[in-house]
């Protein structure tokens, strides 16, 4: 499960990627309690990412074993960066036909 770590709540449709060898393997996205899935996976050692807007992104590595459930919980904190967005004015030119 993916949780807040300052309210403890679960965080829906947060994006979680495995690598390994540098490749993503496979990913999904949390449901709306913050669990998530993978299907079957070989043996190995993975790193899991994680990515949600706000959020600082998370990396860990994980070890699965073979023939055995593995669950793994993520703590994640709020982005202490502030996004500013500006508006960019734009004006449309129309072009005269064959010039």
């Amino acid at each position: 499960q993916v949780t807040d770590k300052k309210t403890g709540e679960g965080m829906p449709f947060a994006e979680l990627q495995l690598w390994q060898d540098n490749v993503v393997v496979t990913s999904t996205v949390s449901n709306l309690d913050g669990y998530y899935q993978f299907g079957l996976l070989e043996s190995g050692s993975y790193t899991l990412k994680f990515a949600y807007v706000g959020y600082d992104p998370k990396v860990e590595d994980i070890l699965i074993e073979e023939r055995e459930i593995t669950n793994h919980s993520l703590t994640v904190s709020e982005s202490s960066i502030l996004i500013i967005y500006d508006t960019v004015p734009a004006t449309r030119v129309e072009s005269k036909g064959g010039e």
